[in-house]
């Protein structure tokens, strides 16, 4: 009598089905956590560049500009972008509005995300289909 080594069909089937639930169950939370760990270190980022925002715009009203009494916006990327690379950030400057020379709101788009800060503590985050975190 010939013994067959090797697996049955059935004994295939039942161990790819049993991986294919376990995946359905570990994949989306590994994926959430990843998203989070990626949103975290974005509006990390988005912070600290703020900072820095807020200290050029201290340093220009120090110098004797009179721009800390006006409500400005600056959209202007010409003079945003060096403030980014100065904080090392890999994200883009959409808008900064400033209020009595304090930012007002500041907009910071950074993988796949659009941050907004403001003053009173405020965080809004948006992914790519703008869905509120």
């Amino acid at each position: 009598m010939k013994k067959n080594k090797g697996f049955t069909l059935i004994e295939i089937v039942i161990t790819v089905a049993l991986i294919a639930v376990i995946m359905s169950l570990t994949v989306p939370g590994v994926m959430n956590y990843f998203r989070d760990v990626d949103m975290d270190k974005s509006t990390a980022e988005a912070t600290s560049v703020m900072a820095m925002v807020q200290s050029y715009q201290d340093k220009l009203s120090l110098s004797g500009s009179d721009s800390s009494s006006e409500n400005i916006t600056i959209t202007d990327q010409i003079i945003l972008n060096p403030i980014v690379k100065k904080a090392k950030g890999n994200g883009k400057i959409e808008t900064v509005t400033f209020e009595n020379g304090k930012i007002k709101k500041f907009k910071y788009v950074v993988s796949d995300y659009s941050i907004e800060l403001s003053v009173s503590g405020k965080l809004v985050v948006l992914d790519a289909d703008d869905e509120f975190y």
